[in-house]
C-alpha cells in the first residue's frame, strides 16, 4: 500500500511512500520511485533511525501478528466446518422428528417431503 510522496524523483515522477521490512529497518517508511524496474534509483528515507529496541521488538510483533492470522484463518476454517456440520445435524433432527409424528420424511431442497405415510 503506497502513498503518494511530495517529492519529484529523477526521472519526475512523484515519489512513493514504502515501508521497509529488512531486519534492519522494520516498519521504517521511505520514498522511492515507481518506476524503479525501469531504471531510476531515487530513494530517501522518509523516517529517522529506529531505535535497537524497535528493531528488536518490531520483527518479534510482526511474527506473532502472522502467527495470530494464521491461527484466526485456521480457526474460522473450523467453525464454518461446525456450522455446517450442526445445519446437517438440525436436518437429520427435524427428519427424525417428522417420522415420528407422520411416517418417514426425507429431505429435498430445503423442503420436507413425505414418503411413506
Amino acid at each position: 500500500m503506497s502513498e503518494l510522496g511530495g517529492i519529484n524523483c529523477f526521472c519526475g515522477n512523484l515519489a512513493r511512500v514504502r515501508t521497509s521490512w529488512t531486519k534492519e529497518n522494520p516498519g521504517r517508511r521511505f520514498l522511492s520511485c515507481a518506476n524503479r524496474d525501469g531504471g531510476c534509483r531515487f530513494f530517501e528515507w522518509e523516517d529517522s533511525p529506529l531505535c535497537a529496541r524497535s528493531r528488536v521488538i518490531i520483527p518479534g510483533l510482526l511474527r506473532r501478528l502472522n502467527a495470530l492470522e494464521k491461527e484466526n484463518a485456521r480457526l474460522e476454517k473450523i467453525a464454518c466446518s461446525l456450522y455446517f456440520l450442526l445445519i446437517r445435524w438440525s436436518l437429520l433432527l427435524c427428519c427424525i422428528f417428522c417420522l415420528g409424528r407422520r411416517g418417514w420424511y426425507c429431505i429435498s431442497g430445503l423442503e420436507l417431503v413425505g414418503v411413506g405415510m
